[in-house]
């Protein structure tokens, strides 16, 4: 290999995590010059650096040397990171190319460690789909796979996929605590960094899922923690930051939530779009709960631009505009109630009731009263509730009982300031949720 110090040089900035200084040493060498190892690296220098189309094409560059090299392990390995970076990106029939590519150069290869990421693949699809008895089987055979051939980023995340799993079966204290054990893992600093960051997000998120917010705030401070130790630039910190904004909504501090917030969009617009999206979304509430709704909507309609969905919000953006039939409309054209976690379903019923208490539809406020009885379970859950059973009331004629249910909400969710108390956790059933 031509120039090879000078290879050595960035390959060794790039194995220490030193991705502005490995950047610097590939910019002054031609990728037709580098092998597949060093192109996998080059690619990863693009991908800290959040040059992500700068990082797929030195990807397929590696793909194509091992290849042509026999290396059919490294080749499958490539394949199976440009299939997970087309995923990111929302382009499911070329990551579904690449993920055929990663069977292909795995046909007929002695069992090793990359089979386990094939595995990783078929998990996340049953997952998705629902199929969470091949999900534990292929997270299963992840774990065991890792232990055997000494690659703890797979052992780690085949335990969170079985947390997920767990969690959507309805046994979530058994799900949480397999996400806590993954979780050791990367504090013990087992995991390499590209894992680590993605550990964190998954198990913050299912946190957030199932309301559990003590764990989740337990969590994002450990994620924020371990983002600080990056460098400016890298990925993962806009992802944790939206958690953090999160918490500090609920704690009432609109102001700070509302900076970090703005911080983190773009963060992710350098990163990942669709968690943009996601950042937006938040935004979109913050600025709703300020009583800013012409800016609320603004930030709503970006997160669809982003191909989120901007609800329920965007709905109640409507509402406070003064339209109550168009927000009616949009929640009732959003997918089943069924297919949201715990946390999606208490926002989108505690919308509804607040839209039908409007509109004076009883018979909507009734079904939403009783939706979110039966899932509210977390401290945000449990103050929707409350001010929807008083909205009931209050609408059936009952005033003294509808102040009762009033004066509860407050002492679940303080938002005017104080931290709310973090807590709930809970064992019934749970939907489904990729994060970001």
């Amino acid at each position: 290999m031509a120039n090879e110090p000078r290879v050595e040089a960035a390959r060794a900035a790039a194995f220490a995590c030193r991705w502005a200084e490995a950047e610097r040493c590939f910019r002054d060498l031609d990728p037709a010059e580098l092998d597949g190892p060093a192109l996998d690296d080059l690619a990863d220098t693009h991908w800290w650096r959040c040059r992500l189309e700068e990082s797929i094409a030195a990807r397929q560059r590696a793909y194509a040397a091992h290849h042509a090299a026999r290396a059919a392990p490294e080749a499958a390995m490539a394949a199976w990171r440009l299939f997970d970076a087309h995923l990111m990106y929302g382009r499911e029939r070329v990551a579904a190319g690449w993920l055929r590519c990663v069977r292909s150069r795995l046909e007929g290869v002695p069992e090793c460690a990359v089979h386990g990421y094939l595995a990783f693949a078929d998990a996340e699809g049953a997952y998705h789909c629902s199929d969470l008895a091949a999900a534990w089987e292929a997270a299963a055979r992840m774990v065991d796979l890792g232990e055997r051939h000494g690659d703890p980023d797979l052992s780690a995340m085949g335990t969170v996929v079985r947390g997920r799993v767990r969690v959507a079966e309805g046994l979530v204290e058994e799900g949480l605590g397999l996400l806590d054990e993954a979780m050791c893992a990367v504090l013990a600093e087992e995991t390499t960094p590209l894992f680590t960051g993605w550990i964190h997000c998954l198990v913050v998120s299912d946190c957030f899922a199932v309301g559990d917010l003590e764990r989740a705030e337990e969590w994002t401070e450990a994620a924020m923690t371990w983002c600080e130790s990056l460098e400016p630039e890298a990925p993962y910190r806009g992802m944790c930051r939206i958690k953090r904004v999160e918490l500090n909504a609920l704690r009432g501090d609109l102001d700070g939530a509302e900076r970090e917030c703005r911080r983190a969009c773009d963060e992710l617009l350098a990163y990942q779009p669709a968690s943009a999206a996601e950042g937006y979304t938040v935004l979109g509430e913050i600025l709703r709960r300020r009583g800013a709704a012409a800016d609320a909507d603004k930030s709503f309609a970006r997160a669809r631009d982003l191909g989120g969905e901007g609800q329920p919000g965007l709905a109640l953006v409507r509402l406070a505009l003064g339209d109550p039939d168009a927000a009616a409309n949009m929640l009732e054209g959003r997918r089943p109630v069924s297919g949201m976690d715990p946390t999606g379903r208490a926002r989108h019923l505690a919308a509804v009731a607040e839209v039908a208490h409007v509109r004076g539809d009883l018979p909507a406020l009734k079904s939403a009263a009783a939706g979110l009885a039966e899932y509210a379970r977390s401290t945000l859950e449990g103050a929707a509730a409350d001010l929807t059973t008083a909205r009931l009331r209050l609408m059936e004629g009952r005033p003294a009982l509808a102040l009762v249910s009033a004066r509860r909400a407050p002492r679940a969710r303080r938002a005017d300031g104080d931290r709310p108390a973090l807590r709930g956790r809970s064992g019934a059933d749970t939907g489904r949720d990729r994060p970001c």
